[in-house]
């Protein structure tokens, strides 16, 4: 699907209806990707562009990308727009040089020239140091980074991928695709095949010259690393001895220069053979860089081929991808001249055998048949009046009432029975366009849009995809389904916004459902541009009845930081699914976000809550877990809401309390707390307090403390002191009192705390 962003707010994109035919995107072999669409001028959407417009390819089986408009051109009230790839945050900084010097890694050159925000994966494949330059030593000069890129491609044999969604590069090595076991051949399964041949610069030995001293002279060679030979030599495709030099000063090390001429030699060494295809058979399982084997019946060859462009429409049987020879080109290659003609189409046909499956076999087959025979007796019957009213085809006898293999074709249509001229009849294409058939062997099912490859077992439907059964419950005929749906529409259960994306819909007609359930992808939302999450919902029978939801994915949220792109994981049961957050409820959050450039920001949390409503206001039961913010800031809390109990008998924190009991002056007090399901593992660690009033004329005291701990439980011990207490100060002193208890006895309120550890 295509959008047009707005120039003015980047956030707010329009969506472009077009036919699948009306756009395609050319995803090139160094990462320039092009997008190429075109419409009518009274569609509104020429209003919406200009040179410079931003627009997004969203939905693609290859890379989503944001594209620049280049060029729109308008004649005759059609509007062709051509767009590339934006690479634009790759060119807003200059280098003066970069490049010359010591060498360096290509690690070391993306950690140098990638914009602030973006990340890059696969250089490890290239961890070789190369020195940083033209073949003629020349660094970059008044380059951008995406000049630096360019010259990259050349000095470590790599290209770039480019995500600027994600804001993401990916490098590429299209040296590491090696053949996929996937055939292509003319006769199965390619709809239109271009062919071109070329051997200019055909060469079959490589003389490589690396750097040279300082006087221009003694250039490094491979004499040491070669058995004392300056060249490298193949002759795969022929024996002639065709010479070619070739220098680059990047090389300082012979083994280096060797590896590379090999490489080299390797490209040139076979005539470059290239096709560009319409697909038909592997539609679904074309990628860029994907090796491929051809077969070529007309030049009798069978060749690895490696995918270098393709250009991907909005309907796969329309893809058109381009193949060019991958080295060593050819496999095997049929070069004698004098070769037996029946013995070449013997070779080459058993090639195409590895193809072959029923369908193919099924056609040889009804080929043998119809040219290898007599075509059996023919008889005309007519009716009373001497008019021909059926034309009948006797396979094995020219007696119509003992022939078993009979076709008919009369004024119903044409069919064929193997049980004699009146039947039955397993396969018949009767007149009113049915066809009637015990057994069928078809390679390819297609009508419309949509078509069923049966050789690989792609289905393709465009539009909606049903299937239903009858069944009967509470005595009334109840049709069940399953419908899938490539635009699948849907809102939020207690929100407004509305997504887009494919979706699979379970159907109960007749149950008089409200909601019926269904599992759907979110790839874009109106409140919330390009995300990309999987939705369940449950439905209700009624509506005022409970449900749930679940969705897992990519969603952008508002913050104090501006749009927060997170991912989520949200599990909610509903008492009343469609009454949204006006009622009980209870979910699980969980999410993770990234914020801005620096990738130590991105809040970190998770929750599960009970939710209900009481008049007044919402009330929240549960744990939430925050361990950073949408700032960055760190916290890591743990937030606990409501009465806090046990499972089951048995939790991390257990209350003990006894209310409004008496005790006396100079008195032990004996408690003992219990735990109804003892801890499997660990003991409780515990702790006391006591509630007394007192006041200036009420003067009292009570200690408490603990003992006896462990996995069942605790004991918990209360003393109170004397009345009085006499005592002197000195020798000679009189006896003196201190009162330590007023009154005989004494309410209180005793708390003990056990806390689970581990040991």
């Amino acid at each position: 699907m295509l959008a047009i962003i707005n120039k003015f707010n980047d956030d707010e994109v329009t969506p472009m209806m077009l036919d699948d035919d009306a756009w395609f995107v050319t995803h090139a072999f160094n990462g320039n990707d092009e997008l190429q669409f075109t419409f009518s001028e009274e569609s509104g959407y020429y209003d919406l562009l200009e040179e410079e417009s931003k627009v997004l390819a969203i939905g693609l089986r290859g890379r989503s990308n944001r594209f620049v408009v280049k060029n729109i051109d308008s004649h005759d009230g059609i509007v062709t727009v051509n767009c590339d790839v934006d690479l634009y945050d790759w060119q807003q900084t200059i280098f003066d040089t970069y490049g010359g010097g010591s060498a360096r890694t290509l690690e070391k050159v993306l950690q140098d020239v990638t914009p602030s925000g973006w990340s890059y994966s696969g250089q490890e494949q290239f961890g070789k140091s190369e020195v940083f330059q033209t073949g003629s030593r020349e660094p970059v000069k008044a380059g951008t980074p995406l000049d630096v890129l360019d010259l990259a491609c050349e000095v470590y044999g790599c290209v770039f991928n480019f995500d600027n969604i994600a804001n993401h590069l990916y490098v590429i090595d299209p040296e590491s695709y090696t053949p996929s076991g996937d055939f292509l051949s003319d006769e199965v399964n390619l709809k239109s095949v271009g062919y071109v041949g070329n051997s200019e610069g055909y060469a079959t030995r490589l003389y490589p010259y690396g750097k040279r001293d300082d006087n221009g002279e003694n250039p490094v060679t491979i004499e040491s690393v070669n058995d004392g030979l300056p060249y490298v030599t193949n002759n795969e495709f022929s024996d002639d001895i065709i010479c070619v030099g070739w220098s680059d000063e990047r090389y300082t090390d012979p083994e280096h220069l060797k590896e590379a001429a090999i490489v080299r030699l390797a490209e040139i060494a076979v005539p470059t053979r290239s096709y560009e295809c319409d697909v038909s058979q592997l539609n679904r399982n074309v990628w860029l860089y994907m090796v491929l084997t051809m077969i070529d019946r007309k030049h009798r060859t069978r060749v690895d081929q490696q995918v270098v462009e393709w250009k991907e429409y909005g309907r796969p049987d329309l893809d058109v991808v381009t193949l060019s020879a991958v080295a060593p080109s050819l496999e095997s290659l049929l070069k004698s001249a004098d070769a037996d003609d029946d013995a070449i189409y013997q070779y080459v046909n058993g090639i195409a055998s590895d193809l072959t499956n029923a369908y193919e076999e099924a056609i040889e087959n009804a080929t043998d048949k119809i040219t290898g025979n007599d075509g059996g007796y023919f008889q005309w019957i007519f009716d009373a009046e001497g008019r021909p009213v059926e034309l009948v085809n006797l396979g094995d006898s020219k007696d119509i009432n003992n022939a078993q293999q009979v076709w008919r074709w009369n004024q119903n249509g044409l069919g064929h029975s193997n049980n004699g001229y009146n039947g039955s009849y397993g396969l018949a294409l009767l007149a009113d366009g049915s066809i009637n058939a015990s057994m069928m062997t078809v390679g390819i099912i297609k009508g419309g849009q949509s078509y069923w490859n049966l050789n690989t077992g792609d289905l393709d439907i465009i539009g909606t995809f049903q299937t239903r059964a009858d069944s009967e419950m509470d005595q009334s005929n109840t049709l069940y389904g399953i419908k899938l749906s490539p635009e699948f529409n849907q809102f939020e259960v207690s929100g407004t916004d509305h997504m887009y994306g494919a979706g699979i819909m379970f159907e109960g007609n007749g149950l008089g459902r409200d909601r019926l359930p269904f599992i759907a992808s979110e790839m874009y939302s109106e409140e919330e541009g390009m995300i990309s999450a999987i939705t369940m919902v449950s439905g209700s029978v009624g509506g005022n009845d409970p449900g749930s939801f679940i969705r897992l994915g990519n969603r952008n949220d508002g913050g104090s930081s501006g749009n927060i792109t997170k991912a989520t994981g949200y599990v909610a049961a509903f008492s009343q699914y469609s009454a949204g957050v006006n009622q009980d409820y209870s979910y699980l959050n969980i999410e993770a976000a990234k914020v801005g450039n620096n990738a130590s920001q991105g809040i970190i949390r998770s929750s599960l809550i009970a939710k209900t409503t009481n008049g007044s206001g919402h009330g929240e039961v549960g744990i939430s877990a925050l361990a950073r913010d949408s700032n960055g800031t760190l916290y890591n809390n743990l937030y606990l809401g409501g009465v806090l109990g046990a499972l089951d008998y048995l939790g991390p924190l257990i209350l003990r309390y006894w209310e409004n009991i008496s005790i006396n002056s100079y008195t032990v007090a004996t408690y003992s707390a219990t735990i109804g399901a003892p801890a499997r593992i660990g003991r409780y660690k515990v702790f006391a307090t006591v509630d007394m009033i007192q006041s200036a004329s009420d003067q009292h005291g009570i200690w408490c403390t603990v003992g006896n701990a462990g996995a069942s439980g605790w004991t918990v011990y209360l003393f109170t002191p004397p009345d009085f207490i006499y005592a002197k100060r000195n020798q000679g002193d009189s006896w003196g009192t201190f009162k330590l208890w007023n009154g005989a006895s004494k309410a209180y309120y005793l708390n003990s705390f056990g806390f689970l550890v581990d040991s």
